[in-house]
């Protein structure tokens, strides 16, 4: 959008000037800029998945918790999980993509089965980066060529630092 602006610049001085005040127009543009974060999506099927939800929590970031059962969802809730996507993983049309805008995935593998599926539901929700996290030797190419952008072995579970 843009607006004017008028602003009264002087007397005018010089062999042509009869000393009258001139009004310079100045033309603006005015930016508004509306940030808009993105919705983390997390798996946590196991405890690395659950410490990075509580660190998630602490950090105040917006997230939404994928699973595929209800007894996770109540042990997601009870951790403080607020937003849960549980989807039924067999059934292509309950795929529904999440109404706010989707920014990185962070799946935590607990089977490669699980993980690959996850992978197949998730990839067309952003074309943000997907990381898988493992403590297994699955092959990375499977992850890949499924859409993970990265794979990150740990044996800790600590990934922290990928929220930086």
């Amino acid at each position: 959008m843009a607006f004017f602006r008028h602003e009264l610049v002087g007397r005018g001085k010089g062999p042509l000037s009869c000393g009258l005040f001139f009004v310079q127009t100045i033309c603006q543009k005015e930016e508004h800029k509306v940030v808009v974060e993105e919705l983390i999506i997390v798996t946590a099927p196991n405890e690395a998945g659950r410490n990075f939800i509580k660190l998630l929590i602490y950090l105040k970031r917006p997230f939404a918790v994928l699973t595929n059962n209800l007894k996770e969802e109540r042990e997601l809730r009870k951790l403080g999980a607020s937003q849960i996507i549980r989807i039924h993983t067999n059934n292509t049309v309950e795929w529904v993509v999440p109404e706010q805008r989707v920014g990185r995935i962070f799946i935590f593998e607990n089977s490669l089965n699980l993980t690959c599926r996850y992978l197949q539901i998730c990839r067309p929700w952003t074309s943000r980066p997907i990381y898988v996290i493992t403590r297994a030797d699955n092959s990375p190419g499977i992850y890949r060529g499924l859409g993970a952008n990265h794979i990150i072995h740990t044996l800790n579970g600590e990934v922290g630092f990928l929220l930086k």
